[in-house]
């Protein structure tokens, strides 16, 4: 017996029992009409004993054709917006299936296109009927207008609010949509209306009444920058705002500056005239700036704008593809980049930081005669010999650009300093001035052409030590570009 008894337990089988979900339509009512193409909104409750509502799979149909799906909110709540009802009688359908493939359903019969011909059908999206609103907020009106005997954006549409009467009139839109932003509504508890009218004076409505309580919160704005606009970002950027509060004195509101990128950057108090102003180190980039303020009750007022901050330097205001970051020198000028060639124009055409710089000779720097090209000794011999040095491949490559040269002539008790200073293979474009000094600074002499220059020069017999003399050559008019291409040379000869 106690083996039967042991077989028996072991066949035995546990099952889990499952339950259909739950379907029902609860709007519109059972053989409700509409027009054809109108906009039918479709609400049902779903629910299930054995999993959430929100995890079911709901889908609406009428007769063969899928409307759409919906996604049941906590409470089992489903909705659906629909145009796609043709005329005639149709049953639509709400059906909902669990995990186990188990299904329910519900359905209604609609009147499509049966009600009065040509009055124009109007539906009201919002506000929905019982929604409540603060004072402060502007109010939007959402409806779709349709006829079927007249092009829907022909129709005549008005907003009417039970406290204030007509808040707007004009026409809907080509597909029937009428979007209407109103001011502040008045306190209170009444109906807003749409009211649409055909060219044959037929009218259809559609009305929801709600509540406008006072809002309390505190009033906020941001007056700088503009919505949508830009900043400038380099030095912090000027945030400037207003806070007003019906219990609190304004510089009794907390207020915070917030961006959606670098978080919260300022809270503090406003001003006695409730003003609050803030130069704020935003980052670059696309910013939603927040301007909050909370009063003594917790009550929080907002403002929202959107803007970019940038560094000017970070445009290419001259659209020549380079930024001043980059290294534009000129952003004001297209002809001057980091992308253009140099050319002999006296100008920095690619922003390097040099003039005409393929054209320089091999011994600058030597604008000044602190950086003088040191020709070394001419002759030291005693006595002196006849001694001739050259330099090449020497230019003038912009009109101020100067060639200093430092060189050393013995003079001695027996043989006096006395040498002569060929510049030659001038550009004849060019007004060429040679000077000579001597050591000290003081002024020798001098010649001065377009074609080839020539200085000579004998010291004192009186006085054995001068010995160092400074040459400049310069232009006291500038060629242009055969200048830069030309290169001279200088000689000095010592006897």
């Amino acid at each position: 017996m106690l083996i039967l008894a042991l077989i028996a337990c072991q066949d035995s089988q546990v099952s889990v029992y499952n339950t259909a979900p739950t379907a029902s339509i609860t709007a519109p009512e059972d053989g409700a009409t509409v027009e054809p193409s109108s906009l039918v909104e479709l609400t049902g409750v779903v629910g299930d004993e054995q999993q959430d509502a929100e995890t079911l799979e709901v889908v609406w149909t009428a007769g063969t054709v899928e409307l759409g799906t919906s996604v049941a909110d906590a409470e089992g709540v489903v909705y659906l917006a629909t145009t796609e009802l043709s005329g005639g009688t149709q049953v639509v359908t709400l059906t909902a299936t669990d995990e186990s493939g188990e299904s329910s359903q519900d359905s209604i019969t609609l009147e499509v296109g049966q009600g009065d011909p040509g009055v124009p059908v109007v539906t009201l999206v919002g506000p929905t009927e019982g929604s409540e609103h603060p004072d402060g907020d502007l109010l939007t009106v959402v409806a779709t207008a349709t006829d079927s005997d007249q092009a829907w954006e022909t129709l005549d549409a008005w907003v009417i609010s039970g406290a204030d009467g007509t808040l707007w009139t004009g026409n809907p839109g080509s597909n029937g949509a009428i979007e209407v932003e109103l001011g502040p509504p008045s306190q209170g508890t009444y109906r807003i209306e749409v009211l649409v009218q055909d060219e044959d004076g037929q009218t259809g409505s559609a009305s929801a009444e709600i509540t406008v309580f006072e809002d309390g919160r505190p009033d906020v704005e941001i007056l700088t920058p503009d919505d949508n606009g830009e900043a400038d970002g380099t030095e912090g950027v000027l945030l400037e705002g207003t806070v007003e509060d019906d219990l609190d004195d304004a510089d009794m509101v907390a207020v915070k500056w917030t961006s959606d990128v670098d978080g919260l950057f300022h809270e503090g108090f406003p001003d006695s005239d409730g003003s609050t102003v803030v130069q704020a180190p935003l980052s670059m980039g696309q910013h939603v700036v927040t301007l909050s303020g909370t009063d003594s009750e917790g009550k929080s007022g907002a403002h929202t704008i959107e803007f970019e901050v940038y560094d000017p330097l970070d445009r290419d205001d001259d659209y020549d593809g380079y930024t001043e970051n980059e290294g534009d020198c000129d952003d004001g000028d297209s002809t001057l980049s980091p992308g253009w060639e140099e050319v002999c124009d006296d100008v920095d055409n690619n922003c390097d930081g040099v003039v005409n710089d393929p054209w320089a000779d091999d011994y600058e720097d030597d604008d000044d005669v602190s950086v003088a090209n040191d020709f070394g000794e001419i002759d030291d011999g005693n006595p002196l010999t006849e001694v001739t040095v050259t330099i090449s491949g020497l230019t003038l490559h912009t009109a101020d650009d100067e060639d200093w040269f430092l060189f050393d002539v013995d003079d001695t008790w027996d043989d006096n300093a006395d040498f002569t200073i060929t510049i030659d293979n001038l550009d004849s474009a060019t007004s060429w001035v040679g000077e000579l000094y001597e050591e000290d600074g003081d002024y020798l002499t001098s010649d001065s052409g377009t074609s080839k220059l020539t200085i000579s020069y004998s010291g004192s017999i009186w006085d054995y030590d001068e010995d160092k003399y400074y040459l400049r050559v310069y232009a006291s008019s500038w060629g242009g570009e055969s200048t830069c291409e030309t290169a001279y040379s200088v000689e000095i000869s010592a006897r």
